[in-house]
């Protein structure tokens, strides 16, 4: 999957379930709770079991999961970085 059809997908499936005001992750400090809250062993990186257990994104195969994950993983390292993780979501406006 390339880039833009990644972002497409992202905002596609972002369409049919939009952010609750709730779920409103807009601070360096809500993104930092986000983050520490799906990374489960604390390695500072999401595992695709970490991402997938997190993720909002109902109706999705698990290959079309893993090819978001891998999308998002730029560097190609295996996990999401914070930075990685919060590239691929959906710019949010609360």
């Amino acid at each position: 999957m390339t880039r833009a059809g990644f972002v497409l997908a992202v905002m596609l499936l972002s369409a049919v379930a939009p952010c609750a005001a709730s779920a409103c992750i807009s601070t360096p400090e809500q993104k930092a709770e986000k983050f520490a809250a799906a990374d489960k062993d604390g390695d500072g990186v999401l595992s695709l079991r970490e991402y997938s257990a997190q993720s909002t994104l109902g109706g999705i195969s698990a290959e079309q999961e893993r090819a978001l994950f891998d999308t998002a993983d730029t560097d190609d390292s295996g996990g999401l970085s914070p930075a990685e993780f919060f590239a691929q979501l959906p710019q949010q406006r609360c």
